[in-house]
């Protein structure tokens, strides 16, 4: 599990070091696509912890844990966007971010509350690898007061994810068959997401019906 992670995350990695996280477009949308799907983390905790039996204990436990440790951080983004002087309001939910979390409110619950694990795993490692350079680049083009995001999660997901790894350890194999998939499609799926802010930070490559009205 921990070379996959390493592996989809180190992908992700190269790919999104092509971006043109310079351009105020760019990084601005992706704080509020930041901001859409992370809100939904704590929700996504809460819901995969009321499905766990009182003979996973432990589970439930960590989840619940977690939904503390990751409370409020949808704000984070949502203050980095101001310091751009820019508003929520200025960009609608992306369809990429939409599918992005979606799909895991169907794996906690048709699934396994298990399979959030490859979700938090895949973004956590990604945040450990790709995250200072990430708020490096935050903090050269546009300013150390809009990198607070990615400050705090290059930082506190080192600790994050070796709980995960220690949560999983001894799952039988069809459990941790299901959370390898979902490391793989949240890999997929954040690139995928940040390749549509790459391409919809330019004016005009917007489809015209997905403008606002």
């Amino acid at each position: 599990m921990e070379k996959l992670a390493t592996e989809s995350s180190n992908w992700v990695f190269e790919n999104l070091k092509t971006h043109d996280w310079k351009n105020p477009n760019y990084y601005a949308n992706y704080l509020a696509q930041t901001y859409y799907y992370v809100s939904h983390s704590t929700r996504l905790l809460g819901l995969g912890a009321s499905l766990f039996g009182p003979d996973e204990e432990g589970h439930h436990r960590r989840y619940l844990s977690h939904t503390g440790e990751e409370g409020g951080h949808h704000l984070l983004a949502l203050n980095d966007l101001k310091n751009m002087n820019r508003q929520i309001t200025d960009f609608e939910e992306m369809p990429e971010t939409c599918k992005f979390y979606e799909t895991q409110y169907f794996k906690v619950l048709f699934k396994d509350p298990l399979s959030l694990m490859g979700y938090i795993i895949s973004l956590e490692t990604i945040a450990t690898i790709a995250g200072p350079w990430m708020y490096q680049q935050a903090c050269e083009h546009h300013g150390e007061n809009t990198g607070t995001f990615l400050k705090v999660h290059s930082e506190e997901d080192f600790d994050h994810i070796e709980k995960a790894f220690k949560q999983i350890e001894g799952l039988p194999k069809n459990r941790l068959e299901i959370i390898e998939q979902n490391v793989k499609q949240s890999a997929l799926g954040f690139m995928n997401l940040l390749n549509s802010i790459q391409t919809q930070s330019h004016e005009g490559n917007n489809p015209s019906f997905l403008k606002a009205s």
